[in-house]
Order: C-alpha cells, then sequence, then structure tokens
C-alpha cells in the first residue's frame, strides 16, 4: 500500500494497462513502450523508486540498469531496491524532507543507529 508521502518501489512490466480514455499526454502504444524497454536492456521485473510526488529520478534508477544486477538473480536486485528505499524514506521522514544529493554524514549515522541499534528501528544485523 502506497503511503502519503513515501518513496516507494516499482517493477517494470511490458504488459501496461491502457487507461480509457487515454489522456493526450499518455498516448503511446505499447509496441512504443516495449521498444524503449527493449533498447534500453532492461528486462521485466526490473525495479525502480518514485520519489513521494511520483517523480522518475533517471540518475538514481540508472543504478538498477548495471549490468551486474540486470544479469544478476532478480531477488537480489528486489532487495537492493527495498533497502535502498528504506534509507530514502527515512531522509525524507526522518531527515527533514532531505533527499539523496542533500544527505550529510551526520545523516547516514543517523540512519545507520536507526536501522542497527534503534527501539523504534527494525534493529537488523551488521551482516544485513
Amino acid at each position: 500500500m502506497l503511503r502519503h508521502g513515501a518513496w516507494s518501489v516499482h517493477y517494470s512490466s511490458r504488459d501496461l494497462p491502457q487507461p480509457e480514455p487515454q489522456p493526450w499526454h499518455l498516448q503511446f502504444s505499447p509496441d512504443e513502450w516495449e521498444l524503449w524497454l527493449d533498447d534500453l536492456g532492461i528486462p521485466d521485473g526490473t525495479p525502480y523508486l518514485l520519489s513521494p510526488r511520483f517523480v522518475y529520478d533517471t540518475d538514481l534508477n540508472s543504478y538498477f540498469h548495471r549490468v551486474n544486477l540486470l544479469e544478476g538473480p532478480l531477488n537480489s536486485q528486489i532487495n537492493r531496491a527495498s533497502a535502498l528505499c528504506r534509507k530514502l524514506n527515512f531522509l525524507h521522514q526522518s531527515r527533514g524532507g532531505k533527499d539523496r544529493r542533500g544527505a550529510t554524514e551526520a545523516d547516514h549515522t543517523a540512519y545507520h543507529y536507526w536501522r542497527r541499534l534503534d527501539p523504534r528501528g527494525p534493529r537488523v544485523d551488521g551482516d544485513t
């Protein structure tokens, strides 16, 4: 379920629903979408993140297009996308609406504490 004001993970798919009636700014054929994904070499199921305002950050999401990730197991891609999403949500919700570009060393330290030691955090092991 999508919470207001949160980063979210999504997955590429060549099987997109077509809204009816289709707004003029969304008019494209399913073939165009598939060709675009094929040209970029992005298989179905590749994760991508959307900001709390539903913005697609091309620099951030290009991380998931690296060859070592695309050729790796899908569950590894999903785990990395989920972990990155958690960190971005922490920055956004707990550090004054910061994004990845504005994060400081103090923000990274706060995330590390929250993630591993804070009773209100997920309290994961260091090797996770």
